[in-house]
């Protein structure tokens, strides 16, 4: 799921409409987290959890309920911006690492026959 939510998102619009998406619609983002955790990037996953919490504060209703998501919600939230460029700062260190973690351990990932 990183690469398809890293494959995506080129513009601060494009950023915050896929993490809510993924957060309120695919209810996938938990898992993103976990995969963070499994290939052991940290700081990706505390970009993560800051990224939800500002899409959390932003969005969700006290019923429970989720807003919509629009391009126009960022076009004044630094604190969005602030998150996604330090996404992007950190997406190529994060793409090394789960690449080597799955050279290194391609028994958990292929079966060669």
């Amino acid at each position: 799921m990183f690469y398809v939510f890293h494959n995506r998102t080129n513009s601060i619009a494009e950023f915050y409409w896929f993490a809510s998406y993924f957060i309120c619609e695919m209810k996938v983002w938990n898992e993103m987290k976990s995969g963070m955790g499994f290939f052991g990037d940290i700081e990706m996953l505390h970009i993560y959890e800051e990224l939800e919490n500002l899409i959390v504060f932003k969005n969700k209703l006290p019923n429970g309920h989720w807003l919509a998501a629009s391009p126009a919600d960022v076009a004044t939230d630094q604190s969005l911006m602030n998150c996604m460029n330090t996404y992007k700062r950190r997406a190529p260190f994060t793409i090394e690492q789960i690449n080597r973690f799955i050279q290194n351990n391609q028994d958990m990932f292929f079966k060669i026959e």
